[in-house]
C-alpha cells in the first residue's frame, strides 16, 4: 500500500506564505516578488524621526561633514539596516542642526536666567579659511557644583581692535544682562586687555588675566637669552631634521625597539611659540632619547657624516638642556591643573606661584651646574615676581575684607541665598583633577606655596566680616587626609561664615585660565576641516555649540 506524499505546509511570514518565498526553478520571478515587497514596506513616522535624529547625532558628534547623507557608501549602509528608511537630502539635515541648537540654546538660556554670578573666557583663532572667530565660554557654580558652557563661536567682522572685540563679549544673544558678569578671562593680548578695560569702565566687570599665558610669558622672557637661545635653536635644528625625514624616523623608531628601554614609541615634537609648554615637550623628549638619536646620526648609512656633524648638538647644549628640563618641569604641571575645567582652580593659584618661585630658588641654590641654566631660571623668577605680583603680594585679610564687604552691598538682601539655597554634599570624585599622574607634582607645588605665603595679621576691624576672615584664616586641614575640594569644602563648613561663603562660591566659580575657550575652538577647528571647509559661519557656531555642550543633549 503506497504512502500519500504529505502537502507542504504554508508558513506565513510578514504576510508571505513559504511557496512565495520559494524560489521559480529558471525564472526567478518569485525572488523579484520578495524584493519588491521589502523595498515596498515603509516605515512609521516615529521610526524614521528617530533614525533622523540618529544621523544628526552623528554629524555633530563625530564632526562629519553633512554632505556624507549623499555618499553612495553611506546611503547603502543604512538602505541595508533600515530598507524602509527614506534617507533625505543635505538641505533637510542642515535645517535640522538649525532645530536641534535653537532647542538647546533655549535650554541653556533658562540655565543661564537662574545665575546671579557668571564668569566668562575667551580666546580668537583663525579657521582653516582665514576667517577670524571668537569664542566666548561660561561659568558658574550651580547646586554646588561647577558648570561650563560654550556659548558661542562667532565669525570676527572688522578689524580686532579693543572697541570692536568688546562687542563680541557682551552676550545679548543669551539675553545675559552684563551686571551679571563677575569677571572675563583672556590672554594677555593688547587689543584685549584694551576691551577688558573698557567693559570694567562699563560694566563693571573684573579682568583676570590667564595664568597658563602668563606662565608662558614667564618661560619666554627666559629663552631669549643669548645662550639659551643658541641651545634651542640646535635643539630645533635636530628635530626639524627628523621630521622631514622619513627615513630617519624609521631609524630612529627601529633603534629604539631594538635598544633595551622603555622608549618604543618615539616622536619628535618641536616648540610652537602659540602652544603652550610646546618648549617643554620638544627638549623633554630630546633629553630622554639623547643616546637612540646619537645612535642614529653616528650611522653613515642613515646620515651621511657631513650632515651629522651638522646636527650633533655640543656636550654643553645637551648638559643645558637637562637642566633646562629640570626647570621647566613644574611649569608644566603648574599649567596642565590650572587648565582644568571640572574642578575649582583659581584657589589654586597663589599656591602655584608661590611655589614656582619656591622651586625655582631651589634650583638656583642646589641642583643647577651651569651658569646658563642659573640665568634661565633667575630670568624666570625675575618674571614671575613681575608678571604675578598682583598675586602675590596681596595682604590676604585686608583684600578678603574688602571683597567680602563689595559682594555683601552688592547682594544686600537674601535673595541670592533664597534662590539657590543651601549648597548640597558635593560628590568628591567629580572634583578630581585631570592630570592624575602629576598629581604628587602639584601637591608639591602647593606645599611650597603656603610654606611662602604668610597670612596678615593686620586687623582693621572687628566687625563680623573680619571675625570670619580670621576664622577662616585658623582652619587647618588634616596632613593625613586628602584635602577636600574647595566647594565640598564650604558646603561643609560655609555655615560658620555664610558671608565669606557667599564671596568664596562667587570667586571658585571664576577659573584661572582660559583654556576653556581654547579647547572649544580647536574643537571648532576641526569642525571647520577640509571636508567642512564650506560651512558657514552660523553652521561653525551651531555645530561648534551642540559638540561642546553634548552634555545638554542627554
Amino acid at each position: 500500500m503506497g504512502m500519500r506524499p504529505l502537502k507542504p505546509r504554508e508558513y506565513k511570514i510578514s504576510g508571505l506564505t513559504a511557496s512565495q518565498v520559494t524560489e521559480d526553478s529558471g525564472s526567478g520571478t518569485k525572488q523579484k516578488k520578495l524584493e519588491t515587497f521589502f523595498k515596498s514596506k515603509s516605515i512609521s513616522r516615529q521610526r524614521q524621526n528617530h533614525i533622523d535624529k540618529l544621523i544628526v547625532n552623528v554629524i555633530i558628534g563625530d564632526m562629519r561633514p553633512i554632505n556624507i547623507v549623499e555618499g553612495e557608501h553611506f546611503r547603502n549602509l543604512i538602505s541595508n539596516l533600515e530598507p524602509g528608511y527614506e534617507m533625505p537630502g543635505r538641505t533637510f539635515f542642515g535645517k535640522q542642526i538649525e532645530t536641534t541648537y535653537s532647542q538647546y540654546k533655549c535650554k541653556l538660556m533658562s540655565i543661564l536666567k537662574e545665575q546671579n554670578v557668571i564668569s566668562i573666557t575667551t580666546d580668537a583663532w583663525t579657521s582653516i579659511r582665514m576667517e577670524a572667530y571668537i569664542t566666548v565660554t561660561a561659568h558658574f557654580v550651580m547646586a554646588g557644583e561647577l558648570q561650563n558652557y560654550v556659548l558661542s563661536t562667532t565669525q570676527i567682522v572688522g578689524d580686532q581692535t579693543g572697541i570692536n572685540l568688546k562687542s563680541y563679549y557682551v552676550l545679548n544673544d543669551f539675553s545675559i544682562p552684563p551686571s551679571s558678569i563677575f569677571a572675563i578671562v583672556t590672554d594677555n593680548g593688547a587689543n584685549v586687555v584694551s576691551a577688558c578695560k573698557i567693559l570694567q569702565t562699563e560694566h563693571g566687570w573684573h579682568h583676570i588675566r590667564c595664568a597658563a599665558h602668563t606662565l608662558q610669558l614667564c618661560i619666554k622672557d627666559a629663552i631669549k637669552k643669548t645662550e639659551i637661545a643658541r641651545a634651542l635653536g640646535a635643539a630645533r635644528h635636530l628635530v626639524q631634521h627628523f621630521r622631514r625625514s622619513a627615513k630617519c624616523m624609521t631609524a630612529l623608531r627601529r633603534h629604539a625597539q631594538s635598544a633595551d628601554t622603555e622608549i618604543k614609541n618615539i616622536e619628535m615634537p618641536i616648540d610652537v611659540s602659540t602652544r603652550w609648554n610646546s618648549t617643554f615637550a620638544m627638549i623633554a623628549n630630546l633629553v630622554k632619547t639623547q643616546w637612540i638619536i646619537r645612535s642614529v646620526l653616528a650611522d653613515p648609512t642613515i646620515v651621511p657624516r657631513a650632515t651629522a656633524v651638522s646636527l650633533e648638538l655640543k656636550d654643553n647644549h645637551w648638559s643645558l638642556l637637562r637642566e633646562i628640563s629640570i626647570i621647566l618641569k613644574p611649569f608644566k604641571t603648574a599649567s596642565d591643573h590650572l587648565e582644568g575645567s571640572n574642578y575649582v582652580t583659581m584657589s589654586s593659584l597663589l599656591p602655584i606661584a608661590k611655589g614656582l618661585v619656591g622651586q625655582c630658588e631651589e634650583h638656583l641654590v642646589d641642583e643647577l651646574q651651569l651658569s646658563a641654566s642659573k640665568t634661565f631660571c633667575s630670568t624666570i623668577l625675575s618674571s614671575l615676581h613681575t608678571r604675578f605680583s598682583d598675586v602675590m603680594s596681596t595682604s590676604v585679610q585686608s583684600e578678603g575684607v574688602r571683597i567680602v564687604v563689595e559682594t555683601e552691598a552688592d547682594t544686600s538682601t537674601a535673595q541670592d541665598e533664597s534662590r539657590h539655597g543651601p549648597l548640597p554634599q558635593m560628590d568628591h570624585s567629580q572634583e578630581q583633577m585631570e592630570t592624575v599622574n602629576s598629581s604628587s607634582e602639584i601637591h608639591g607645588l602647593f606645599e611650597r606655596g603656603l610654606e611662602n605665603s604668610g597670612s596678615s595679621s593686620d586687623s582693621e576691624s572687628s566687625n563680623i566680616v573680619s571675625e570670619e576672615i580670621a576664622w577662616y584664616l585658623e582652619r587647618k586641614v588634616d596632613d593625613k587626609e586628602s584635602p577636600p575640594a574647595p566647594l565640598t569644602w564650604w558646603d561643609n563648613n560655609g555655615a560658620r561664615a555664610p558671608l565669606l561663603k557667599r564671596m568664596a562660591v562667587k570667586y571658585l566659580s571664576v577659573p584661572a585660565t582660559s583654556a576653556a575657550s581654547e579647547r572649544a575652538f580647536s574643537s571648532a577647528g576641526l569642525t571647520v576641516s577640509q571636508l567642512r571647509s564650506r560651512l558657514t559661519s552660523a553652521h561653525v557656531n551651531e555645530l561648534n555649540f551642540l559638540y561642546c555642550n553634548k552634555k545638554l543633549l542627554e
